[in-house]
């Protein structure tokens, strides 16, 4: 039986069970190497990691704006500048997100085309 850690959940192979489990992306070795050709596998690896990218950005963003909008003791509702700012400071966080997720894809692609270029020369 293997195991397998994606993001925030342990997987144990042919038990179908998951488990809470903080972590990144692992493979354990004790998992059996050709159940990595499983396509089903591979599929439920990719969501996983995008899922828990996703918890991991919201996690930050929720942190990070908390503790830029709310200065004092929150009550049962957010104040309007409380509000504003929470959702000003959401949209630029995703927009960075964004802009770094562009500005790393280039530069990907870029790299790809050199490694390309320098292998027909």
């Amino acid at each position: 039986m293997g195991l397998l850690a994606i993001g925030s959940c342990l997987i144990v192979a042919n038990k179908r069970t998951m488990v809470p489990f903080r972590s990144y992306f692992l493979l354990s070795i004790s998992m059996d190497p050709s159940a990595l050709n499983n396509p089903q596998l591979q599929q439920l690896i990719n969501q996983e990691k995008e899922r828990a990218m996703a918890n991991e950005m919201i996690a930050k963003l929720t942190s990070a704006c908390w503790d830029k909008c709310i200065t004092g003791t929150p009550g049962s509702k957010f104040s309007s500048s409380e509000s504003n700012c929470l959702s000003n400071c959401a949209q630029r966080y995703m927009d960075m997100s964004m802009m770094i997720v562009k500005r790393d894809k280039d530069t990907f692609h870029m790299l790809t085309r050199f490694t390309r270029e320098a292998k027909q020369n």
